[in-house]
């Protein structure tokens, strides 16, 4: 086994700051929980790992993903006690990667990529489970650019990042967007497709680009927004309940784009 070193208490208290965001948002680094999640790290050229940190009795399980690091990245042996300053999750696998770089782009360049023929752009998600629930869908279903507006969950948040189970390091996120404007410059290039829960057409069959656009779970889409859209789609159901989770609907519709894509 790789050799672990004991941190001091000042990187402990270092990596603590980067549960918050704008910490994460200063150094540009953050934490990766899982071994999935790692691993999809690892693979990711975007990505430069800074540092690991492993659950002390839970290191023999890792050894071979230790293997894959780069011999200037130093891992480091927590007891429970300071692990439970990092963790998400309840039943821990014990190991957590620190990290920095995230794909980006600026909006001109997603517009005049022609290999880029899906967009997801989201208003306002604040709940960092349902973005990175999209995410792993959003990778699945190729949109490989996510556009996110003003008033969202910052992306590498914990949660987001452990949710997404590691799809979030090969999409390419542009964050802190003014959505109008955004709308505006894509719609020139893309079929622009507004989603509403209780009104506009079923999806449908599209040809071309796509650009998907998802409300809030709660607020849905303003009307500004979607008064932008050459089309509103909506999800037939038998309304039993009041409406399908965020992260259930937008992969009906990324399926459905996908489906259209490959001529089904």
């Amino acid at each position: 086994m790789k050799s672990l070193t004991i941190p001091s208490n000042e990187q402990l208290f270092f990596w603590g700051t980067l549960t918050q965001a704008k910490h994460r948002q200063k150094q540009k680094m953050f934490l990766a929980e899982g071994s999935k999640v790692v691993k999809e790290m690892l693979k990711s050229t975007a990505i430069t790992p800074i540092a690991m940190l492993v659950l002390e009795s839970k290191a023999d399980k890792h050894e071979n993903l230790f293997q894959e690091l780069h011999e200037n990245v130093p891992i480091y042996k927590l007891s429970n006690q300071q692990w439970c300053h990092f963790s998400q999750d309840k039943e821990s696998e014990g190991i957590i990667g620190i990290a920095k770089g995230l794909a980006a782009k600026n909006i001109d360049e997603v517009i005049n990529d022609d290999n880029n023929s899906r967009l997801l752009l989201l208003h306002e998600i604040n709940n960092p489970n349902n973005l990175g629930a999209i995410m792993r869908s959003a990778m699945w279903f190729g949109f490989n650019t996510i556009i996110l507006s003003k008033a969202s969950v910052d992306v590498t948040n914990p949660k987001v990042i452990r949710t997404s189970m590691g799809a979030i390091f090969h999409l390419t996120i542009i964050e802190q967007a003014d959505l109008l404007t955004v709308i505006e410059k894509v719609k020139t290039h893309y079929l622009v497709v507004a989603t509403t829960p209780s009104s506009g057409c079923a999806p449908h069959s599209s040809a071309g680009k796509t650009a998907l656009i998802l409300g809030n779970e709660t607020h849905g889409l303003p009307e500004q927004i979607s008064a932008l859209a050459h089309e509103r789609w909506h999800i037939a159901g038998t309304q039993t309940v009041d409406s399908l989770s965020l992260p259930q609907a937008s992969a009906i519709l990324m399926y459905e784009c996908a489906k259209q894509k490959e001529g089904n």
